[in-house]
């Protein structure tokens, strides 16, 4: 079956159907998206793909040593090379502990 379409400015969209849209732009190209009580399921792969990225990411600046992070990013900016400073090492675990909690936030509310 087809859906009824109704010709709109770029900027209109009008309920044409149960929660369908349908926008036609003036080259003639129409375009329908879904309600955003019925999203397709990409939307949520996507978001729990972020989550568990932030999630494994924050781990490892939490659970890895700072000073092999440290090495890793930013040794070759220091002539001494001592080791990371206290300051480095707590920005890291905040940081780590912030994206785990920004990666659980979309598993759980995403």
């Amino acid at each position: 079956t087809s859906l009824p379409t109704q010709s709109m400015s770029a900027s209109d969209s009008s309920r044409v159907d149960n929660n369908i849209y349908m926008l036609r732009i003036p080259a003639g190209r129409t375009f329908i998206s879904l309600n955003s009580d019925n999203q397709t399921s990409n939307d949520m792969t996507h978001e729990m793909i972020a989550g568990i990225v932030l999630c494994v990411m924050g781990a490892c600046l939490v659970f890895l040593s700072p000073v092999k992070i440290w090495s890793v990013t930013d040794k070759w900016k220091t002539r001494g090379g001592e080791g990371p400073s206290r300051a480095f090492r707590i920005v890291t675990s905040l940081l780590g502990i912030i994206m785990i909690v920004a990666g659980c936030g979309l598993l759980i509310f995403g």
